[in-house]
């Protein structure tokens, strides 16, 4: 997991096995407000300062989340070459933007690679989280657009998992991953700006199609490799187990109780 888990010994130990394997380094660094505070505070120094003292900053260093960022660690950062995993319903959920407007899309702005993550598969599909990157950096005061998030979704975060020569774009030479989406919905018309429109309304399930390295896993919005309705009554059935051992009720049910 790495954020205030994991030693400065270990830290340097994993990249420097990331290193010798040629993989990415990757950990959580910047998801809790309070918590990277507290690591300040026993580094004495600002995270990113630190983290790049001891070595652990690459090219091939992947963090997700990076939800602070101080002003003397944005050289670090930019220089070092390092990805960013940016989940923006994660970061919103917790009201950090209350606390600490995001400086991602800054971060891209000065060159630094930044993907897109939903922390969760609970939280977010993956088009959800670029649609919400957009009114979030919007929000925050960054000129982004439609094409810097589309961007993220594919080049970034070939490059943040360290898959970049074999997909993140559509190329002789690369793998045929592709996600072919529908445009046979109202709110998709009149598609003179496909980007824009996939990214702000077309996100998620218009989905229709999906190749993985050549191989149709998605046809019309159905899975090819496992029987759709039976995964889905397995999964309902499981929790219904699980939520009557434990006694729990999902939260606002209806009717609502009265307040006492």
């Amino acid at each position: 997991y790495g954020e205030g888990t994991a030693s400065d010994d270990l830290l340097k130990a994993a990249k420097l096995l990331a290193d010798k394997e040629g993989v990415i380094h990757n950990s959580h660094i910047g998801f809790g407000l309070d918590l990277a505070a507290a690591m300040e505070r026993d580094w004495r120094k600002s995270r990113f300062v630190h983290l790049a003292e001891i070595g652990v900053l690459g090219s091939n260093t992947t963090f997700v989340h990076m939800n602070l960022i101080r002003d003397d660690e944005v050289s670090p950062i930019v220089e070092s070459g390092l990805s960013i995993v940016w989940c923006p319903l994660a970061y919103v959920s917790r009201g950090t933007p209350l606390r600490q407007p995001t400086r991602i899309p800054d971060m891209k702005r000065r060159g630094v690679n930044v993907a897109l993550g939903t922390d969760s598969a609970r939280q977010s599909s993956a088009g959800d989280a670029g649609f919400l990157a957009l009114q979030l950096a919007g929000g925050a005061g960054h000129a982004t657009v439609s094409e810097d998030v589309f961007e993220m979704m594919t080049l970034g975060g070939a490059r943040a998992a360290g898959l970049q020569d074999l997909v993140g774009s559509i190329e002789p030479g690369k793998r045929a991953d592709i996600v072919i989406r529908s445009r046979n919905s109202a709110e998709l018309m009149p598609m003179i700006d496909p980007v824009h429109q996939l990214v702000t309304v077309g996100h998620g399930p218009s989905a229709d199609n999906v190749l993985v390295n050549g191989k149709i896993v998605l046809r019309h919005g159905r899975a090819t490799l496992v029987d759709d309705d039976e995964i889905f009554a397995k999964a309902r059935k499981s929790v219904g187990h699980v939520v009557d051992r434990l006694g729990l009720r999902p939260p606002g049910l209806w009717p609502r109780a009265e307040a006492a």
